[in-house]
């Protein structure tokens, strides 16, 4: 293991919490400890944790974002609708989901389920807002070319079948 003092502290804070749910602050501190360890050593010591605190909503976000460094998206995926099934903020799923939806190339998914008109008043600051619409904007830029692209490949099927009669 890469850094011993990042992992004590990690498990003083996992393991110890009497709590039912990580605070802020805890979730803020885990954050930072865990770009300390390997994307390994990271779901080992959040998946222990969820074994004791299944119903975790922190830890499970936490979870999908190192799931999302290994670049392993569909456990990734499993773990923020987890999170969002157990009441996580928009605020933090909906962008998390942008992210892991662009990465995967999955733009539909953006357009479908993360249009901002689909949030409540209130519940996205403005800032969170913006990214959502750049989300959606890079969206529907990669769905154009590919539907140009689709066209430009039709057409040039067509032109090879009419030179090859």
């Amino acid at each position: 293991m890469r850094n011993k003092s990042a992992i004590c502290a990690l498990v003083g804070i996992l393991t110890c919490s009497n709590s039912y749910a990580l605070t802020d602050s805890q979730v803020k501190l885990v954050e930072s400890k865990l770009a300390n360890l390997s994307i390994q050593e990271s779901v080992q010591l959040l998946t222990k944790f969820l074994t004791k605190h299944p119903d975790d909503k922190e830890a499970h976000f936490l979870l999908a974002k190192e799931y999302l460094r290994k670049k392993d998206f569909e456990a990734a995926q499993l773990e923020i609708q987890q999170a969002k099934k157990l009441g996580l903020k928009p605020a933090l799923w909906a962008p998390f989901l942008g992210h892991l939806y662009h990465r995967q190339g999955d733009y539909k998914r953006i357009l479908k389920e993360l249009e901002p008109s689909r949030f409540s008043k209130g519940t996205l600051s403005e800032q969170e807002i913006g990214h959502l619409n750049l989300w959606i904007a890079e969206a529907n830029l990669a769905l154009q070319k590919y539907e140009k692209a689709l066209l430009s490949y039709q057409a040039a099927s067509k032109v090879s079948a009419l030179r090859q009669e």
